[in-house]
């Protein structure tokens, strides 16, 4: 063998390990990239079953869960009181869900103390039906869930504010606030740049 064709044979060897460095250095990147997702994907398991342990750790947050179906039933009490009591001569017969039935309805609010009974009941079905929802979407930790419980505590502070200022200092307070909207934390930079998630199957089969 010549010198030319030692010269070619080690270009060859050459560009046969610079592809195979080329392969590995994109395989070492892959995984670097792979192993990121997992730190993330552990660090938000991990943050979530801190929150959650928070909340159950939290007496005052505990209280203000129980106290939403209560606070539905003394709603739904409040309604049948008032119909009892102040306005039981106000509507006559039972409602009848028909266009008839309605008008029926509507001829009744004839005066001042119908329509206050009518508001009165619009109110009292607004107390009694927040707080079960506010139950669930607390129960399954959803931010909606907060919100309608808020909103709940915010009317009954109108209606019976022991009630409502309790339910909006628990509701309120900072760690129950980081749970429902934890701050998202920065990306990892991998190579000088954030890393952008991309599901593990879709990854292998790019």
């Amino acid at each position: 063998m010549g010198f030319r064709d030692q010269v070619v044979a080690a270009q060859a060897q050459v560009e046969s390990l610079t592809s195979e460095l080329a392969r590995w250095t994109e395989r070492a990147r892959d995984a670097e990239a792979e192993a990121n997702d997992l730190r993330r994907e552990l660090d938000a398991i991990k943050r979530g079953a801190s929150l959650e342990q928070h909340l159950r750790d939290d007496a005052h947050f505990a209280v203000a869960q129980v106290l939403l179906p209560i606070a539905g039933l003394l709603g739904l009490f409040y309604g049948v009181l008032l119909r009892a009591t102040v306005f039981h001569a106000t509507f006559h017969g039972h409602f009848d869900p028909t266009p008839a039935g309605f008008g029926r309805f509507l001829r009744q609010l004839d005066g001042p103390e119908a329509w206050g009974a009518f508001l009165m009941l619009c109110i009292t079905t607004v107390l009694a039906g927040l707080p079960m929802l506010a139950a669930v979407g607390l129960a399954r930790r959803r931010k909606w869930g907060w919100a309608v419980g808020t909103l709940t505590y915010v009317l009954w502070t109108l209606a019976f504010p022991p009630l409502g200022l309790y339910g909006l200092y628990a509701m309120c307070r900072g760690n129950v606030l980081g749970a429902f909207f934890p701050q998202d934390r920065s990306e990892p930079l991998v190579g000088g740049r954030a890393a952008t998630f991309v599901p593990r199957g879709e990854r292998a089969s790019a």
